[in-house]
């Protein structure tokens, strides 16, 4: 009898999928007024975001956090929001990550730069609300 029943427990998969299952998002940046504005930005949407005010403090949480999006700034003191991407990259918790640089806009190709250099896209400030939305919903499906 239990030979039976763990052979119907291979058979039959449970798969629940729950439904608006939250996100996880990390905002790295040394402005505090950025994460205020974007914790408002982002309010209505089902979105846990954790914030490091430096690339340092970033890595730290990647190590002990699973994320699926992290809005990386670019310019921080000690080094760069770059940096701190490619070193996420080679965290293998990390590799399915989205990471998107949030920098002020350097030229008209800056949206290529960051992509080649391993971001998954480039949200310019300041970022307007529906711009922002957009963009994570976009990275999170």
């Amino acid at each position: 009898m239990k030979n039976t029943i763990e052979n119907m427990a291979e058979v039959i998969e449970f798969k629940v999928t729950p439904i608006n299952k939250t996100k996880r998002l990390l905002l790295v940046d040394d402005d505090l007024l950025i994460e205020i504005v974007i914790r408002k930005m982002l309010n209505e949407e089902n979105i846990l975001i954790d914030f490091a005010s430096s690339a340092i403090e970033a890595l730290l949480m990647v190590s002990q956090n699973i994320y699926d999006i992290i809005l990386m700034g670019i310019v921080m003191p000690q080094f760069t929001g770059t940096d701190a991407m490619l070193k996420i990259r080679k965290h293998a918790d990390a590799s399915a990550t989205k990471i998107i640089a949030h920098t002020f806009s350097e030229n008209e190709n800056s949206d290529n730069k960051y992509v080649k250099l391993g971001f998954n896209g480039l949200l310019l400030k300041p970022v307007k609300q529906s711009v922002l939305i957009e963009n994570i919903r976009y990275f999170l499906e």
